[in-house]
């Protein structure tokens, strides 16, 4: 036989029980269930998975089963789910009105309901609900606050591993946006240069269409008021233009 002593949070009295050794191996064994899932959430996934993962895995500390997940979206309680459904009914009223906290849910039908708080160092995350035929005893109790506390934590890194990513985003955004700015004012520095070295060149109306071809890469012809070719660069010879206009 072996000695443990009841958690008080969920045994007040703080009286000793005394376990068999096949029971501490059992209760061993789920904990280590609750550890080894733990390291599954902290693998990169983000919140919506790990509650998912979480909601899951309930059934596998006791006779529990999942009747909602609740998540913390933008400062807005939302349905884990269905997160555009609107929260109206009596058991959204009292998982928002206890937040942070466990809480015994009583409906008509009778069954043992708990929200169970998804508390992390950052805040409330959300709530997991479960629901069983009879109450559960304390260590599946106990097990399942585990559960709830690994996902809160996971809940709160990988929370704080998007404002991050978006942070970065952000950043590249307007380094992108500086980087055009400074590709478009040297482009233009280019062309003031080009043009101002033409125009001090004396090279005349065919040293502006070579400069124009050469900053454009297009072919080029200046023409006079009439329509008639001047100069050119770039290409084949121009056809003549017909003279137009007096």
């Amino acid at each position: 036989m072996t000695v443990a002593r009841e958690d008080p949070e969920f045994f007040p009295s703080g009286r000793i029980v005394l376990r068999s050794s096949e029971e501490a191996r059992a209760q061993l064994s789920n904990l280590y269930g609750v550890l080894v899932l733990s390291a599954l959430m902290f693998d990169g996934r983000d919140a919506d998975s790990i509650l998912e993962l979480a909601a899951n895995a309930v059934s596998s500390l006791g006779g529990f089963h999942i009747d909602a997940t609740y998540r913390i979206v933008n400062g807005r309680l939302v349905d884990g789910r269905q997160p555009d459904r609107k929260l109206d009914s009596r058991m959204d009223s009292l998982v928002a009105a206890n937040l942070g906290t466990d809480v015994h849910i009583e409906l008509p039908d009778g069954q043992c309901r708990y929200a169970i708080a998804l508390q992390a160092v950052g805040g409330a995350k959300g709530a997991l609900v479960v629901r069983s035929e009879i109450a559960p005893p304390a260590e599946e109790l106990f097990r399942l606050r585990a559960l709830a506390r690994q996902t809160a934590a996971a809940m709160h890194s990988a929370d704080l591993l998007d404002k991050e990513r978006a942070l970065i985003e952000e950043r590249q955004c307007v380094i992108n946006r500086l980087s055009d700015t400074v590709s478009e004012l040297r482009r233009q520095d280019r062309i003031h240069a080009t043009l101002t070295a033409v125009s001090g060149s004396g090279a005349g109306v065919q040293g502006i269409a070579d400069a124009l071809r050469e900053l454009t890469s297009l072919n080029v012809i200046v023409e006079d008021v009439f329509g008639n070719p001047r100069a050119w660069s770039g290409g084949v010879e121009p056809d003549p233009h017909r003279p137009i206009g007096g």
